[in-house]
């Protein structure tokens, strides 16, 4: 799987918001604290955002714009240009695959998330991609002894097979503040800090993410850090249904 110069980093960066483990769940308690503890859930139908990018890895660095659009638990669509607006990448992602179309490149790849699950040595899903967007627990289901309340922060730690998840959650808004998730075979973890929450249509959204993702790249052996800051500039929500276009152009060529 080859993916060229600057549009690596594009998709380095997505790839990096799709922690979630793929394989089978451990069935948790039927204890849901939902209730007690105030968790907010973001509800809504569809979503369209647009959003300023800014990731590193090793020396290198890149910046990006992006139009997100999403139709919840079904399907992301992503624009992402340059910091000069011209589109680079064009991403749809389902609970199956991803698909990207590289306009630098004239290309098109499509990615099951095993195959972005071994390039990152972390099991990826749809599911999580939504939900660390928007600022959910990607696990809501918990048992009473996996939560403490530490000064204005419940913390909820949960177990998924290999998977160790640290949920930090404010007492006030009910939110996650910061998401910790760490892979136990492969040492590979994602930290995340949630800021500047801003109500849109009555619903919390964090305007500011910024994520860590320390792992082992496979191809050479080596440790790397993978940094990547979303900073929304606008977030609208509608129950009226969004265009989602993605049509690969007959001269690009499919690549592996």
């Amino acid at each position: 799987m080859k993916i060229n110069h600057v549009a690596a980093f594009y998709l380095l960066m997505l790839c990096s918001f799709l922690l979630l483990p793929a394989c089978k769940k451990r069935n948790f308690p039927k204890a849901d604290l939902r209730d007690s503890l105030l968790l907010s859930t973001t509800d809504f139908k569809f979503l369209s955002a647009r959003a300023n990018l800014d990731f590193s890895l090793s020396s290198q660095n890149a910046k990006a714009k992006t139009a997100i659009r999403m139709q919840k638990d079904s399907l992301m669509w992503l624009s992402i240009g340059s910091s000069m607006g011209i589109e680079v990448l064009r991403v749809q992602a389902t609970p199956e695959s991803i698909a990207v179309i590289n306009r630098d490149q004239q290309t098109y790849q499509e990615f099951s998330f095993q195959e972005l699950s071994n390039r990152f040595s972390f099991p990826l899903s749809f599911n999580l991609l939504q939900n660390l967007l928007i600022g959910d627990m990607p696990v809501k289901q918990f048992s009473k002894n996996q939560s403490m309340l530490n000064n204005d922060e419940h913390i909820i730690r949960q177990q998924v097979n290999d998977i160790e998840i640290q949920n930090y959650v404010s007492a006030a808004t009910g939110k996650l503040n910061r998401l910790i998730i760490k892979d136990t075979r492969s040492g590979s973890l994602m930290d995340i800090v949630y800021q500047d929450y801003t109500l849109v249509d009555g619903v919390l959204f964090p305007y500011h993410i910024k994520a860590q993702l320390h792992y082992q790249n496979k191809e050479n052996a080596e440790k790397q850090t993978l940094k990547a800051e979303v900073e929304y500039q606008k977030i609208e929500l509608s129950r009226e249904p969004l265009r989602f276009p993605f049509k690969v152009p007959s001269t690009y060529q499919k690549t592996n």
